[in-house]
């Protein structure tokens, strides 16, 4: 159940949602200035960040009692502060009806001059290049197809544990249409030791790959993670006894071969909020 101060989503984690915001701020700057042509060519070919899980635009941080941006409100700042360079699109797509909402009122509140009944209007006739989608992600991608050249583009899939693969597959197929094209990224967000660790309402895998001797908790958290491999045999290589450090790392090596169906160049950066715990950012 998702949790919110005012229109911020709850999160906790200086070092986990603060530090993974910053990262994203930063990194969409870097982006846009090199894939939009950079100075010398007056930024001019176009260029789109698509959040497909854009959440409220606001976090509230629940360790130092604070609200910051989330990544969807540092693109809009960038987008914002790019005033001039209307190349620069910004689509945010959030299925979930409360956050949704409180997207809205926070781009209400942050960035009055972008009006929400223009961003939630037709594609056709947007012409201020951003995009407001509440939709799930099968109908978001229909009415992003309609939108012109979106140029070169990076795709966020940022859930709160993991995306499925079936959703990856979903945007790929729907842009890249040659082997290994470029101009599109995705950056996809996995809390990799929840598996191992557990959290709330879900179990640590089990040590073995013994399916009659499960759990019914245990069975939830495999089929969970069939749905982010998008089949069962990553189920040999991880549910053993080896260290849990052992295991992470065979579980996310795992799943960045399965990215290079579609990406040639697959980094992964490793973030540890506390303790034990480890989410990976993939590029």
């Amino acid at each position: 159940m998702t949790d919110f101060h005012e229109d911020a989503i709850c999160l906790s984690g200086v070092t986990g949602t603060r530090l993974k915001s910053e990262v994203l701020s930063r990194y969409y700057r870097f982006w846009w200035n090199i894939t939009s042509g950079g100075e010398r060519d007056n930024h001019k070919y176009p260029t789109s960040i698509i959040e497909l899980n854009a959440a409220t635009g606001e976090v509230f941080i629940e360790e130092t009692s604070e609200t910051i941006f989330g990544s969807a409100g540092h693109a809009l700042q960038l987008k914002f502060e790019l005033d001039l360079h209307n190349s620069l699109k910004i689509i945010l797509v959030e299925n979930d009806a409360s956050c949704y909402s409180r997207l809205k009122n926070v781009m209400k509140k942050q960035f009055p001059e972008f009006p929400v009944e223009i961003m939630e209007g037709p594609v056709e006739k947007n012409k201020i290049n951003i995009f407001l989608l509440n939709l799930p992600l099968e109908k978001a991608l229909f009415e992003i197809e309609k939108i012109e050249d979106l140029g070169n583009a990076i795709f966020f899939f940022d859930p709160l544990r993991m995306v499925e693969w079936k959703a990856i597959e979903q945007v790929a197929k729907n842009r890249i249409k040659q082997y290994y094209a470029t101009r599109t990224e995705f950056i996809i967000f996995i809390f990799t030791s929840d598996y191992f660790l557990g959290r709330k309402s879900l179990a640590p895998f089990p040590q073995h790959n013994l399916a009659n001797s499960w759990t019914p908790e245990e069975r939830k958290s495999i089929d969970e993670a069939d749905n982010l491999f998008g089949n069962a045999q990553w189920r040999d290589l991880i549910l053993n006894s080896k260290e849990i450090s052992d295991r992470e790392i065979d579980f996310i090596n795992l799943y960045k071969k399965n990215l290079h169906k579609w990406f040639r160049y697959v980094i992964i950066l490793q973030f540890n909020p506390k303790d034990s715990q480890i989410y990976h950012l993939i590029y």
